[in-house]
């Protein structure tokens, strides 16, 4: 099992703005595309892609709070993964951490764990080119 944290990541934009764009499976897609990523479609809810030399993930937001974004994929996957995007307001401006969990084997962990990691810090970069 894979599990990920990044530090707090400072944004200027606020946190009403961050949860009304990132409720939106469109708004999940921007932030989690990568040059790794291939084949990202949004079908509906569902948030269709190939990490390249990962896996195939379909993502659904699972949970939407006033604390947390959390989206899921465990339908017709490899890994059961999730990732949460904890957000909170900063004196007018917004903090996210985002959180990853991977229900990988342990003889998988070492090959995916460091392409797990990039691509959660390219999710930040995404983050902080729409919101810095």
């Amino acid at each position: 099992m894979i599990h990920l944290s990044t530090n707090k990541i400072q944004l200027k934009s606020s946190s009403k703005e961050l949860f009304n764009f990132m409720s939106q499976p469109d708004g999940i897609a921007q932030i989690i595309k990568s040059k790794k990523t291939k084949h990202l479609e949004v079908k509906g809810e569902i948030i269709t892609f190939i990490l390249k030399w990962v896996a195939r993930f379909n993502f659904q937001i699972d949970e939407t709070t006033e604390e947390y974004i959390q989206i899921k994929s465990s339908k017709d996957v490899e890994f059961e993964s999730v990732i949460r995007f904890d957000i909170s307001e900063e004196y007018g401006k917004s903090a996210v951490i985002i959180h990853t969990e991977m229900d990988t084997a342990p003889f998988v962990d070492f090959t995916v764990e460091g392409k797990i990691k990039k691509w959660v810090s390219v999710m930040a970069d995404n983050l902080e080119q729409q919101f810095g």
